[in-house]
C-alpha cells in the first residue's frame, strides 16, 4: 500500500480565520480616531505575525486576538476584537507588554 503526503505549507485562510494579510490605521492615543497607516501585517496559520519590519506571535481566543511583536528593535503588543466575520480587527495597542498604552487601531483583511 502506498501513501502519498505533501510537505507544502498551506497558509490559505480557512473560513472564520484571522490568517491572512491585514492593513489599516492606528492612532497614538486612546481618544483620536486611527489616522496613521498601519503597514501590511501577515498572520500565518502557525501563529506568526510578520511584516516588512515586524516579527512576533499572536493568539486567538474566542473573538479576541492578542499579539506581541518586535518592530525596529522595540516590543509592542495589541488586543483587538475580531469583527465582521473575521474581516475586521478593532482594539488597542501598547508599548512592551501593555496592550493599551499606545492608542487605537482598526485593521481590515485583504
Amino acid at each position: 500500500m502506498a501513501v502519498a503526503s505533501s510537505c507544502k505549507q498551506n497558509d490559505d485562510p480557512a473560513p472564520g480565520s484571522v490568517v491572512g494579510s491585514w492593513i489599516g490605521k492606528y492612532s497614538t492615543n486612546a481618544t483620536t480616531v486611527p489616522n496613521i497607516t498601519w503597514d501590511t501585517m501577515i498572520l500565518t496559520s502557525s501563529g506568526a505575525l510578520q511584516g516588512s519590519d515586524r516579527m512576533g506571535t499572536f493568539n486567538v481566543s474566542g473573538n479576541v486576538i492578542t499579539a506581541t511583536y518586535v518592530r525596529t528593535g522595540t516590543t509592542f503588543s495589541f488586543r483587538c476584537d475580531i469583527k465582521e466575520d473575521f474581516n475586521k480587527l478593532e482594539g488597542t495597542w501598547g508599548n512592551g507588554a501593555s496592550q493599551t498604552n499606545g492608542g487605537l487601531m482598526v485593521l481590515t483583511k485583504q
